[in-house]
C-alpha cells in the first residue's frame, strides 16, 4: 500500500466539485469521498516503520485554520494535460503544517518530492483529453472558488491502485490542538 499525507476536503466544498466535473473528454473524474489536498506522498513503506511514522505525526502539532479553493488548472502546465486541479488560496499556516509533516518524515529517513509544495485538490485525471477541449473547460470555470473551511484534522492515507482508478483508505487521522485563549489584560 503506498502512503501519503492529506487533508480531507468537506463534503460542503466536495459540493462545490461536482458541478465542475462534466465537458472534459476522457476525464476520470475523483470519486467525492477521494478529494484531498496531498501535503506529503510517502509511497511504500514497510510495515515495520508504520509505528515509527505514527509517532512522528502526532507529534506535528498544529491550530486550525481556514482554507479556501480558489482557481482551477492542469498538470503539466504545457504540453498535454494529464489531470486536471482546483487551487487553494495561499495559506500560510497550511504552508507551515506541510513543512512540519515533511519534516517529521525525513526525520524518520523517507525521502520526499523535492519539488516545491503546490497545494491543490486532484478533480481528475486525464488520458488523452483534447486540449482545446481542457482549454474550453478552464475558461468556462474562471471564477471558481469555494466557500471556506477550517482545517481542523490531516490524515494518513492509504492508495491501493485499482483499474478503475486509485482507492484510498483513511489509515489515521492527527487533529489540530486547541487553540490558545487570548489574554486581555
Amino acid at each position: 500500500m503506498r502512503l501519503f499525507i492529506a487533508v480531507p476536503v468537506p463534503e460542503a466544498q466536495v459540493d462545490a466539485l461536482w458541478p465542475l466535473q462534466d465537458g472534459v473528454p476522457a476525464a476520470q473524474w475523483t470519486e467525492p469521498d477521494d478529494h484531498h489536498l496531498t501535503l506529503v506522498f510517502i509511497g511504500e513503506l514497510a510495515s515495520d516503520r508504520h509505528s515509527a511514522l505514527l509517532a512522528a505525526l502526532a507529534a506535528v502539532h498544529f491550530e486550525e485554520f481556514s482554507l479556501t479553493m480558489g482557481g482551477l488548472g492542469h498538470f503539466p502546465p504545457r504540453g498535454q494535460p494529464k489531470s486536471l486541479w482546483a487551487g487553494l488560496e495561499k495559506s500560510e499556516p497550511l504552508q507551515r503544517l506541510q513543512r512540519k509533516i515533511e519534516r517529521a518524515c525525513m526525520g524518520l529517513g523517507l525521502s520526499v518530492d523535492s519539488r516545491k509544495f503546490s497545494p491543490h485538490v486532484t478533480l481528475a485525471r486525464l488520458r488523452n483529453s483534447p486540449p482545446h477541449r481542457v482549454a474550453q473547460w478552464l475558461g468556462g470555470h474562471v471564477g471558481f472558488a469555494s466557500a471556506p473551511w477550517t482545517v481542523n484534522a490531516f490524515g494518513l492515507y492509504g492508495s491501493r491502485p485499482l483499474p478503475q482508478g486509485a482507492h484510498y483508505t483513511l489509515v489515521h487521522t492527527f487533529a489540530a490542538i486547541a487553540a490558545k485563549p487570548l489574554v486581555r489584560s
